[in-house]
């Protein structure tokens, strides 16, 4: 049902903070079922083939539960950092290498959908619209408005900024205090 909403869950936030505890539930149950059957004797050990098995099953469901809905949906939802917490709870349980493919199939997925595209260019927009103004003066403000538009839309948001360092090296200082304002997953991307 997930991937049949893919990225229309932005519409109802307890909605989609709720799946992420129920997905976030599910692995967790599924790495307790592996622990739980890590056994010795041949039964024991067939039991635990078979947890690994459905733990792999679970991982793929909730990485495409991630990839197809959740990670999109972000990405609409106007600056919500409860819900960027509570996808990245889901995030932390996989291991890295999934999460940078799943960041990888985000950045893919905004090139498809409109919506996802026009998302993205207005946090572009935003973000440089913000830095031409990001000084020692006004760190603080604009910092955070950095961090708010970086909740939802966190490579875009981040990619632009280090382009913007590469072409204005006098940047730095002011970019790297404003990061201090960002959520866990605009620091894990």
């Amino acid at each position: 049902m997930l991937v049949t909403v893919g990225p229309y869950l932005y519409r109802n936030t307890q909605l989609l903070q709720k799946i992420c505890r129920v997905l976030r539930v599910y692995y967790l149950s599924a790495l307790d079922l592996v622990r739980s059957s890590d056994g010795s004797s041949s039964q024991e050990g067939s039991a635990y083939e078979n947890s690994r098995v459905h733990l792999k099953e679970v991982r793929l469901r909730v990485e495409e539960a991630l990839g197809t809905c959740l990670l999109p949906s972000l990405q609409l939802i106007p600056a919500n950092p409860a819900v960027g917490n509570e996808i990245w709870e889901v995030m932390s349980l996989l291991p890295y290498e999934a999460r940078y493919r799943l960041y990888g199939e985000w950045e893919k997925d905004d090139e498809r959908n409109p919506l996802l595209l026009a998302a993205r260019q207005v946090a572009k927009l935003d973000t440089r619209r913000i830095l031409k103004r990001l000084a020692k003066e006004n760190l603080k403000p604009l910092g955070r408005m950095v961090a708010k538009l970086a909740h939802a839309n966190p490579m875009t948001v981040l990619r632009t900024i280090v382009n913007q360092i590469e072409a204005y090296r006098d940047m730095i200082p002011p970019v790297v205090d404003a990061f201090k304002y960002l959520t866990q997953v605009s620091e894990a991307v």
